[in-house]
């Protein structure tokens, strides 16, 4: 039997209207939350990114957020908090991805895998 997960994202000002602004960019694709652990060493071992991607995937489950939703893979679930929030800092042109508990990416670009 799957674990139920009911994950949940704010999205902060800041990062909602960064990813208004990219619009135009991320197009028709979806932005997803994936938990990248290839060329990691094993799969514990891996680091939280941001994706446009072209259609989710079969596992994908979207969590509802503005100004779109962000998919993410039901099976990685686990290496996250349920209640997470993703941030945007200006200076450096990268998304924080965080919870209460820890920091996931504290430098995250939005990476097109499409």
């Amino acid at each position: 039997m799957e674990e139920v997960f009911d994950m949940k994202v704010e999205v902060t000002k800041e990062a909602e209207s960064r990813l208004r602004a990219l619009d135009g960019v991320i197009g028709d694709g979806c932005l997803k939350l994936a938990y990248d652990s290839e060329g990691c060493g094993c799969a514990v071992d891996g680091v939280a990114q941001l994706w446009i991607v072209s259609a989710p995937g079969e596992h994908d489950e979207p969590l509802r957020t503005e100004p779109r939703p962000i998919w993410y893979d039901r099976r990685q679930a686990w290496y996250f908090s349920e209640t997470l929030k993703l941030d945007y800092r200006p200076s450096g042109g990268t998304f924080v991805l965080s919870s209460k508990e820890q920091i996931y990416n504290a430098a995250m670009p939005l990476i097109d895998k499409r």
